[in-house]
């Protein structure tokens, strides 16, 4: 066997023992999967909803299910899961034809549910995207100001947009990492529009 001929041969070998590339998601427009994810989600209020609650939340949660339908594009439906809530030892509460300076528990809680679309901008292992979403907000409120408590729920408009990437670690298995503005029409105490940005992080299988 010539020199040339025994370099060819361990090519071979190596390639044939080598793993193969995980394909990254919607990479072909002949293979349109589907995506499910899973993430937690760390938020933070922003504008006037500071007014109400200030603290960043750790208790939050997405589910998505996205459907390709051409090369690097998915459309969809998500919901998720946000709860709010803070203690103050004192504050100061407006009420019509009151103001009442007490302690004060408030709690807020959204459930959003949305019709979402995102363009994935590369292929490989590793694919940034970017979304929209639409759709509504279930809001509910629970606020004690010293012998008095008052509660809310409403149903309002709803809106995201959102950038992460998809690292794909295995066959149709991958990590997701995103951040999430999201604006909703819920109004709460001194609060026009409920809105703030979420850090996410989990999975997703296609």
């Amino acid at each position: 066997m010539t020199r040339a001929a025994r370099a060819l041969a361990v090519a071979v070998l190596l390639a044939a023992a080598a793993p193969a590339r995980a394909d990254g998601y919607l990479e072909s427009s002949y293979r349109l999967g589907t995506l499910i994810s899973l993430t937690w989600e760390a938020a933070v209020p922003l504008l006037d909803m500071r007014s109400y609650v200030d603290e960043v939340s750790l208790r939050g949660g997405q589910l998505e299910l996205r459907f390709g339908v051409a090369r690097h594009l998915s459309l969809g439906v998500a919901t998720s899961w946000n709860w709010f809530a803070q203690n103050f030892a004192q504050k100061s509460i407006s009420y019509p034809g009151a103001t009442v300076t007490a302690a004060v528990y408030d709690r807020a809680q959204f459930i959003t549910l949305m019709g979402i679309g995102h363009w994935y901008l590369i292929d490989g292992p590793l694919q940034p995207f970017v979304g929209l979403g639409a759709g509504g907000v279930w809001t509910s409120t629970f606020e004690s100001v010293a012998d008095l408590t008052v509660t809310s729920s409403s149903f309002d408009f709803a809106a995201r947009a959102d950038a992460g990437a998809l690292f794909t670690v295995g066959p149709g298995l991958a990590v997701i990492v995103s951040a999430r503005y999201q604006f909703t029409m819920a109004k709460l105490r001194g609060v026009e529009n409920a809105q703030w940005m979420g850090a996410n992080l989990g999975l997703a299988v296609y």
